[in-house]
């Protein structure tokens, strides 16, 4: 058993499967580094629009460049003049081409002409039409040239070799130049095409987002896959398990049919004894109820075995009950995981949402800051009151905005509030199946040690019945093998108590968590209430409102911002704890699963020495019938030779 696991512990220590493992944390770190980006990102742009928002407050103007700077202007406009030179050359390079294939209509037509004088007034009538549509379309000069060719062709096939060695000089020059325009056109559409793909390359960027998006639905979806194949090999170890049983009822039936055999050949050899030995009926009386006693004791064997036979069908009824309940607990725990998917799945889509809406709102916000300024704009041109007038209704308008904000934070903190109350139920929840699931395997422990200890001393009854007074080797082994076991039970209990553990940690540190954010949403409340008031001021006309007042009252909300920004941050990176912990739960939980596979193959190694025991025992059992045959047959010799013998005396 220690080589076993000694060479199981190799396997798992092997450069394969560490270099998977380093392949996946590079992969997980590759992810977090993206993931960080983004947020990154995310946070600029927010920080940058409430620096915006900052400057629309004070009535600043924005410095930052607006549109395309004179240099991008100027490579925009350059970019658009080479593209039209180079459509320019196009049209000239085909216009080229056309020509040059219009010339070489004209000299197959004139080799056509010195070739034959049957056919004078068709080449004359194709020189017209080809001089008077030059600008036609290609594809009617080449059926006019395939016609003239097949024509001349016909006529005369002798004068075509003199005359093509005449022109071959022309046809290399216009071969030349036809090369050269290829290569001109060929370099334009290469520089259109990088064009393009300029144009095209902020696309790609826009695309590569999603799908970093996808990567992400996929990895779930191989979670998901990764859970189904251990639901599949439970099922493969079930019907291990069954087959299992089917051999040993086939084992049974095999020893029941060897038992009747030897039923069969001991009454054939009671007829050959009472064929034999009839003058002696006093012997072979006795005999006879030796052999009865011997078949008595050999029956109570027989049902004894049937009896442990018996039990054993038990045992395993039993296991195949444990397994399938561990198959229904995987079963439910799958059920589970999709939960937990679903639910996060709504809540990314939550979140989708509310960066929509909050991008939105800012936009609608900005439309009517920039509505606002125009308006004070033209209104500074007016008297003094008016602008007073003007700015009381504008700060109505933004504490109005403000009271909105404030209820919408007020509806955000009370559902964070429930969705920490559905995430500390959802820990206890899980604490309580890792509980559950504990208990069953000490139960399944405390059984497997009961049927240990029980196995064990069938053995000892087995090994006093084959040999009462010395032990055998075999006995020893299986001593030594059944302490092994004793000791890797023990280990799975000490890992089983360090699970439990780290369980009752895992929720100690998310009740503190909980804790934390109770203070923080107390801190939160009270700066609503100040805000409350603010804003209950500025809404009473008695009160009258001063610049500084404003300004401070500004700054206030502007630093507010800024620490719900923060403390957003915070329970992001709280969340992200948080995933990890049930992450760590999951891996606790496979290796709880991994370690009662483990207890099931002891047991069927276990059960597999126990048989073997049996079968050296069945053996030694046959090995001394023989034995006590052999020596009933040299004593019925013996007495044959004594009474020959007296025969002998008596007749001399």
């Amino acid at each position: 058993m220690k080589i076993f696991y000694l060479e199981k512990r190799l396997d798992e220590l092997s450069p394969d499967q560490n270099d998977l493992a380093i392949r996946e944390n590079i992969d997980l770190k590759v992810k977090i580094h993206t993931l960080g980006q983004e947020l990154k990102k995310y946070k600029n742009m927010i920080l940058e629009l409430n620096q915006a928002m900052a400057m629309v407050q004070q009535q600043q103007q924005c410095t930052r460049p607006h549109g395309m700077s004179e240099e991008e202007q100027l490579e925009y406009e350059n970019a658009l003049t080479s593209a039209d030179a180079f459509r320019l050359e196009n049209d000239q390079l085909q216009k080229l081409v056309s020509e040059q294939r219009m010339e070489n209509a004209r000299l197959r037509l004139v080799c056509s002409q010195r070739l034959g004088t049957n056919n004078n007034n068709n080449v004359v009538k194709s020189l017209s039409s080809s001089s008077t549509s030059s600008s036609s379309s290609s594809s009617s000069s080449q059926h006019q040239q395939q016609s003239l060719a097949s024509s001349s062709s016909s006529n005369n096939n002798s004068s075509n070799i003199n005359s093509n060695n005449s022109n071959k000089d022309l046809l290399e020059r216009y071969k030349k130049s036809w090369a050269q325009a290829k290569q001109t056109i060929q370099e334009q559409n290469e520089t259109i095409a990088h064009l393009k793909d300029t144009i095209q390359h902020h696309q790609t960027t826009i695309a590569s987002s999603s799908a970093l998006e996808r990567r992400d639905w996929i990895d779930m979806e191989e979670n998901l896959a990764q859970t189904r194949k251990r639901n599949r090999d439970l099922q493969s170890q079930v019907r291990h398990a069954a087959n299992e049983v089917e051999d040993w009822k086939r084992r049974t039936a095999e020893t029941k049919k060897a038992l009747e055999k030897k039923c069969i050949d001991y009454d054939e050899l009671l007829l050959q004894m009472d064929h034999d030995h009839q003058h002696r009926q006093e012997d072979d009386d006795q005999r006879r109820h030796e052999l009865e006693k011997e078949r008595d004791e050999a029956q109570q064997l027989h049902e004894t075995t049937q009896q442990l036979l018996d039990q054993r069908e038990q045992d395993m009824e039993l296991l195949e009950e444990e397994m399938e309940k561990v198959v229904r607990h995987a079963e439910a725990l799958q059920k589970q995981l999709e939960d937990k998917d679903l639910s996060w799945e709504d809540e990314t889509a939550r979140l989708r949402q509310w960066y929509s809406e909050q991008q939105q709102e800012l936009t609608i916000h900005w439309q009517e800051q920039e509505a606002q300024l125009e308006a004070a704009h033209t209104q500074e041109q007016q008297d003094a009151k008016q602008r007073y007038d003007d700015d009381l209704q504008l700060l109505e308008v933004k504490f109005n905005q403000v009271e909105q904000s404030i209820r919408e934070r007020d509806v955000r903190i009370a559902s964070l509030e429930g969705h920490l109350d559905a995430q500390t139920d959802a820990a206890q929840r899980e604490k309580q199946l890792g509980q559950e699931d504990i208990k069953d395997l000490e139960d399944q422990l405390a059984d497997a040690l009961t049927t240990v200890q029980h196995q064990k001393q069938q053995l000892d009854h087995y090994m006093q019945l084959a040999s009462p007074n010395t032990p055998t080797e075999s006995s020893q082994d299986l001593e030594v093998q059944v302490q092994s076991l004793q000791s890797h039970l023990k280990e799975a209990e000490d890992r089983l108590k360090r699970d439990r553990y780290a369980a009752n940690q895992a929720l100690n540190d998310a009740m503190k968590s909980q804790h934390l954010l109770q203070q923080t949403l107390d801190t939160v409340r009270k700066r609503n209430e100040l805000l409350t008031s603010l804003l209950d001021q500025c809404q009473n006309p008695d009160s009258k409102i001063s610049g500084k007042r404003l300004d401070k009252a500004t700054r206030l909300l502007t630093k507010l911002n800024q620490e719900l920004h923060h403390e957003l941050e915070d329970r992001d990176r709280q969340l992200e704890t948080e995933r990890g912990r049930a992450q760590q739960l999951d891996e606790l939980y496979a290796q709880s699963l991994e370690e009662l596979a483990q207890a099931e193959q002891l047991l069927i190694r276990r059960d597999n020495m126990i048989t073997r025991a049996l079968e050296r025992i069945e053996s030694d059992k046959e090995k001394k019938e023989v034995l006590e045959n052999v020596l009933r047959r040299q004593a019925t010799e013996d007495l044959d030779i004594v009474l020959q013998s007296s025969m002998d005396s008596s007749t001399s």
